[in-house]
């Protein structure tokens, strides 16, 4: 196990998973906006 490998790897993995839960973030930072506008909608409907 080359240790230079291993440390590339790693911070490529690790930007990887940074970038995965950001996304996840605005997903659900979306859903909830979305609910809310719905349910604000039928109250006036």
């Amino acid at each position: 196990m080359d240790m230079n490998k291993f440390k590339r790897d790693y911070r490529f993995k690790s930007e990887e998973a940074y970038n995965d839960s950001r996304r996840n973030k605005i997903l659900i930072i979306a859903c909830i906006v979305i609910i809310i506008v719905l349910s604000v909608l039928i109250k006036y409907l």
